[in-house]
């Protein structure tokens, strides 16, 4: 398979290297700063381009879109009705319409756009999504996610990031893969109320933020959530149900409690104040995924409705902090 990667920054670094692991040539590197497309795709015998139009004319099978985030909708609908698959990485969109008009051009295209959230794709994931599926933990009573992290003012000084149209704020480019796990092992979440602010950076988006979700069985979730706490930890998700409980740090369980689930060693993937400290392993597994589905073989295990529901979780704790009230988040 042919691949083109829209974008030629930090995020389409891992991304061309996943490819290349797995065999998959790249065939073009596009990007509107034609130097960067350039020193991207020569080391790796590619194309490259700063004309989106010109690059989906390309002979390639997929495009796997690496670009600022408030972008993804455009291009993702763009790649779609050009009649391409499509890789998004995350978020699938900044608002819940953006996410509406991707899954749209999705249906009308016949073709796929596979949203990235390599997370779900660790082990420790997996095992803990069997064992509450089992009911190992009894009944579920309460969870709490804490995404304590940390950015330097550099990270976001003359940069997209932190900016309310191309990045969202922590919560949509950190938070995101907390949350996101979280509405996968707990389910759909139904209600939000939060608060956002800035404290520490010099940023136009938020760089903190708490909230409490109501999931549809009655589970709640407490959620704290920083790019400003100079003391970062890794991601911590606690479960908290009648007959145990289970503790994830980043991409491994590292206590069990009542249940038959053994814990995790090292971490593949931890964030929490290296951006750059994510690796390539469980991007080469939601990869084979998505593969295996635009060659028809199987189905997606992650999909633009997961995504979405994704967003709208952090949309209602946004609205939430504006109004002041508890949001509504069901489909």
């Amino acid at each position: 398979m042919k691949a083109i990667i829209i974008g030629g920054g930090a995020a389409a670094e891992i991304h061309v290297e996943v490819l290349s692991q797995l065999g998959i040539e790249l065939a073009c590197v596009c990007d509107k700063n034609l130097a960067a497309a350039k020193a991207l795709a020569e080391r790796f015998s590619a194309k490259a381009t700063d004309d989106m139009d010109a690059a989906l004319l390309w002979d390639a099978d997929f495009c796997v879109i690496c670009t600022p985030s408030g972008t993804h909708p455009e291009l993702a609908v763009k790649v779609l009705n050009a009649g391409k698959n499509v890789i998004v990485e995350k978020p699938l969109g900044l608002s819940v319409s953006d996410c509406d008009r991707v899954i749209a051009a999705q249906n009308a295209s016949g073709r796929i756009c596979a949203p990235i959230s390599q997370l779900r794709f660790s082990e420790a994931y997996r095992s803990v999504k069997k064992c509450l599926s089992e009911g190992a933990l009894g009944k579920i009573v309460m969870a709490s996610l804490s995404m304590k992290y940390y950015r330097s003012p550099e990270y976001y000084r003359g940069s997209w990031k932190g900016t309310k149209a191309l990045d969202g704020g922590e919560l949509f480019n950190q938070g995101i893969h907390g949350l996101d796990i979280m509405c996968g092992l707990l389910g759909k979440p139904v209600s939000v109320t939060g608060r956002v602010c800035t404290r520490f950076h010099s940023i136009e988006a938020e760089d903190t933020a708490v909230a409490t979700v109501q999931f549809a069985d009655g589970t709640l979730a407490a959620v704290d959530s920083s790019t400003a706490v100079g003391c970062a930890k890794p991601r911590r998700f606690e479960i908290c149900g009648t007959d145990g409980m289970l503790v994830m740090e980043e991409d491994r369980i590292v206590l069990v409690e009542g249940a038959a689930l053994k814990t995790s060693g090292e971490s593949l993937y931890n964030g929490s104040r290296d951006p750059g400290n994510i690796g390539t392993d469980l991007h080469c597994r939601i990869y084979e995924n998505i593969i295996s589905a635009f060659r028809g073989e199987t189905a997606l295990e992650y999909t633009v409705a997961d995504a979405a529901q994704t967003v709208r979780l952090i949309c209602g704790i946004y609205e939430s902090s504006e109004t002041g009230r508890t949001v509504s988040v069901e489909r």
